[in-house]
């Protein structure tokens, strides 16, 4: 696996290919798993991110509003 790094496709294929070994259903399984697993990560590091963003994007307009009532 360590060879296939750099190439998605075979890295895919490689993966693939542990479905025919004993108990490759489980280690297929696992591995959707973890993938997966990070997928949902990475999104809620994004909806993270853009509860940040809105965030400060309200507490600016707030601070506009409270200068222009000054």
């Amino acid at each position: 696996m360590r060879q296939q790094n750099a190439c998605f496709i075979r890295w895919w294929a490689e993966i693939i290919q542990v479905r025919k070994k004993r108990k490759g259903m489980d280690h297929l399984a696992l591995i959707v798993n973890i993938l997966w697993q990070i997928w949902k990560a990475r999104n809620n590091r994004r909806m993270y991110e853009l509860k940040v963003i809105q965030k400060a994007n309200q507490e600016w307009v707030e601070f506009e509003n409270a200068a222009k009532k000054k």
